[in-house]
This record gives C-alpha cells, sequence and structure tokens, in this order.
C-alpha cells in the first residue's frame, strides 16, 4: 500500500506535466522516480507472490500431513471397533452357547441333585431296551422311594429332606459303573 501510495502521485504528476506539454520534464521524472517506484512495488508484488506459494504449499503439505494423521487414527479406530465388535461377537456367542447348554442341561436333569430326570431316564431306557435287543442280552431296571419321606420334611424341614434326597443320590451314584444311569424320577424316588 505504501508503494502504490508513493507511485500513484508520480504518476499523476507525470500526467500532468504531459497535459501541460512538459515532456522532458515527465520523461526526466518517469526515469528518476516512477520507474524505480514501479520497479519497487513490482518486486514487492514478486516477493509476496513467492510467500503465498510458499504459504500455498506449506498449506497443502500441512493438509496432507493432516490427512494421513486423521487417515491413521480412522485405520486404527475402525480395526479397534472391528475387534472390539468380533470380540462383542465371541463373547455374545459363548454366553449364548453356554446359556443354550444350561438350558439344555436343565430340561434334562434334576436341579436339586444334578442326576437325569425323567425325560432323560426315558431316553437312556428306551436307548438300554433296544441296544439289549440287539444283543440279546439281559437290562435290570430298579425304581427306589425313600419311605416315610413327607414326616421327614414336615418335621425337620425342606431343607432337610432336600439334603437326604441329595445323599442318598451320591451313594447310589457311588455304587453304580460309568454306563449306568441313575435318576431322579421326582420327589423322593
Amino acid at each position: 500500500r505504501r508503494l502504490v501510495a508513493h507511485a500513484v502521485p508520480i504518476q499523476e504528476q507525470i500526467l500532468d506535466l504531459v497535459y501541460a506539454d512538459r515532456i522532458a520534464e515527465a520523461e526526466q521524472l518517469l526515469m528518476d522516480q516512477a520507474v524505480p517506484a514501479q520497479d519497487a512495488v513490482l518486486a514487492v508484488l514478486s516477493e509476496l507472490d513467492q510467500m503465498g506459494e510458499q504459504a500455498a504449499q506449506q498449506a497443502a503439505f500441512q493438509s496432507t500431513q493432516d490427512y494421513l494423521q486423521a487417515r491413521n487414527w480412522m485405520l486404527g479406530l475402525s480395526a479397534a471397533a472391528l475387534a472390539l465388535g468380533l470380540l462383542v461377537a465371541v463373547l455374545v456367542f459363548r454366553q449364548a452357547n453356554q446359556a443354550s447348554r444350561v438350558r439344555e442341561h436343565l430340561a434334562m436333569h434334576d436341579v436339586l441333585t444334578g442326576l437325569p430326570n425323567r425325560l432323560l431316564l426315558t431316553d437312556r431306557l428306551g436307548q438300554a431296551i433296544a441296544h439289549a435287543r440287539r444283543e440279546g442280552k439281559k437290562l435290570g431296571a430298579m425304581f427306589v422311594d425313600l419311605d416315610n419321606f413327607k414326616l421327614l420334611n414336615d418335621s425337620l424341614g425342606h431343607a432337610a429332606g432336600d439334603e437326604l434326597i441329595r445323599a442318598v443320590a451320591g451313594r447310589i451314584r457311588s455304587g453304580m459303573r460309568a454306563e449306568d444311569t441313575v435318576a431322579r424320577v421326582g420327589g423322593d424316588e
């Protein structure tokens, strides 16, 4: 701005001298002041242009660096989100699988003793009968009922009755082979 403010009055003086037909003075003023002033303006404009180009290059470089950094963060966060998603999926799958096994176990086993229940006993008994027929062998089954169990429950309480059922189930199971089935059909049976 200062260079333009310096050059414009000189140009106006030159125009005034040309209009006044004082060409020699106008040429002298042009050579002495106007040309050096314009050269100075052009030099400043050239320097400003170079500074602008450097600033643009620096901004482009910084923008590229920022983009690469943001891209790396995005990739890292995406990978972390994917890994977290996979982990959650595995945990949900395991939990669902475990819950399914628990439901299946509860559907086929007595809650109090952990022994097979009536449903599983019926299935195993059917398989054992079919196997005995195929092999031409005999099959044995025994039914145990605890006498006066209701009296025990009424006098000592259900917790004592439950403890007795667990103890009897454990003793019967300990006397059986691994391939034999001990089941609780219900109540004290």
